[in-house]
């Protein structure tokens, strides 16, 4: 996400006084927002990480055998999912 965040600032100083100016403050404004919205994704999907590793734990006291594959599934799911936002491109 720091690349992105110093791209971002590298486009709104190479457009200062050019006629672009305005276009890339734009673009550097709509880059930060989604590395904001990553941020919270992200600290979304670790929550539900841990919710889903508390529900397993619970095992089949609480839970059928297709139920914890459910679990289990929507576990794995979320793992790629925080993978795939925190390995560097």
């Amino acid at each position: 996400m720091s690349v992105l965040l110093v791209s971002a600032t590298s486009f709104v100083f190479a457009g200062e006084g050019g006629p672009n100016k305005d276009k890339f403050a734009m673009e550097g404004v709509a880059i930060q927002k989604t590395a904001d919205s990553c941020k919270i994704e992200s600290d979304t999907l670790q929550q539900r990480i841990k919710k889903i590793r508390a529900e397993i734990k619970k095992g089949s006291k609480m839970y059928s055998a297709e139920g914890l594959k459910k679990l289990e599934q929507q576990l794995k799911d979320a793992n790629a999912t925080m993978k795939t936002l925190t390995e560097p491109n």
